[in-house]
């Protein structure tokens, strides 16, 4: 996140001014890099060679294991939702607007697919969600809605 002249960055510090009684985090660069570093342990790749970024949902988890002693994670599939739920439909919802291109009913798994058949330039959902599977028993976290058992 650009600290100078971020959008993002601006429009929290304005909230935090304007809502003295709300914390407001951010990563700070250093943190992102963990965060890669923490993607390569798992993975064996860096995000490179990956040919990935990491989602919001990542950095989301793992700032949630560092401050939360349970986590309960609502709206989260498991990795193997898209092959045993083949006929989802599911639209995808997450940046809809910058997905014209695609179609406005792009449904979550065949987006979810599309994104780790890919070489370059895309979020490797189901491996994260298998990562946060294997986190799970360590940091007591919990799926529901779906709910699923890691």
């Amino acid at each position: 996140m650009d600290t100078k002249t971020g959008k993002a960055h601006n429009k929290l510090k304005l909230v935090s001014v304007m809502n003295r009684d709300l914390d407001v985090y951010e990563l700070t660069q250093e943190r992102m890099g963990y965060s890669g570093d923490v993607w390569k342990k798992e993975t064996g790749k860096s995000l490179v060679a990956s040919g990935t970024w990491l989602s919001t949902g990542w950095f989301s988890m793992l700032v949630a294991m560092e401050m939360c002693d349970v986590i309960k994670v609502y709206g989260m599939s498991s990795e193997d939702y898209c092959r045993t739920h083949a006929n989802d439909t599911t639209q995808y919802h997450y940046y809809v607007s910058t997905l014209k291109e695609v179609g406005p009913h792009l449904k979550e798994c065949d987006f979810y697919n599309r994104h780790q058949r890919v070489p370059n330039g895309a979020h490797r959902f189901f491996t994260e969600k298998s990562i946060f599977a294997r986190w799970a028993p360590f940091h007591n976290i919990t799926f529901h809605y779906p709910s699923w058992s890691p």
